[in-house]
């Protein structure tokens, strides 16, 4: 699994410096393989209950697995002198959303100002917002991968028919607000 490199810094940068720059994409592969660990101890908790998906008592189970990892993260690296997360509370909640909730999408379907998403590839994310269609520019998925998976999950029971010479579907999302 690649993770995209940090943006280059050369003349003005949309991102700030090359510390920022750098600081946020060690957080996101740092976040990645938090994820990945904790999805594992997830499938276990639920596997082991037999649940498809879970209630309320386990989803809180989860949320303290996801916080206890992050907080562990953070002090073996603070007894280590390493760099820590910058963003500790944020790294537990997109972990705690991508395994679910709706990913990097879960921010935009609760913003009661935004009508749409649209998902275009992994970089090419956009919104309709007071009736305009925009580019999110800070929200991409890593991988093609990862959304993919995302929209096999989404749609559950019709994923069978979603392929990927066929990449398109429109299931009502369980989110939606009329």
């Amino acid at each position: 699994m690649a993770i995209a490199p940090p943006p280059s810094n050369s003349g003005a940068s949309r991102t700030g410096s090359s510390r920022t720059a750098n600081r946020a994409y060690a957080d996101r592969a740092t976040e990645r393989e938090l994820r990945q660990a904790i999805r594992v101890e997830v499938d276990r908790l639920l596997a082991d209950r037999q649940l498809l998906a879970p209630g309320p008592q386990e989803e809180e189970q989860i949320r303290a697995l996801i916080r206890d990892r992050v907080a562990s993260y953070q002090r073996e690296h603070a007894e280590m002198n390493q760099p820590l997360l910058s963003d500790a509370n944020g790294v537990a909640e997109r972990i705690f959303n991508d395994l679910l909730r709706l990913g990097l999408l879960e921010p935009l379907m609760r913003d009661d100002r935004i009508e749409e998403v649209t998902c275009n590839g992994p970089g090419r994310v956009f919104v309709v917002q007071d009736g305009r269609k925009r580019l999110v520019d800070d929200l991409f998925f890593d991988e093609d991968e990862d959304l993919r998976a995302l929209v096999k999950r989404l749609i559950g029971p019709l994923a069978s028919a979603w392929t990927s010479p066929r990449p398109w579907s429109t299931p009502p999302c369980p989110t939606a607000r009329a």
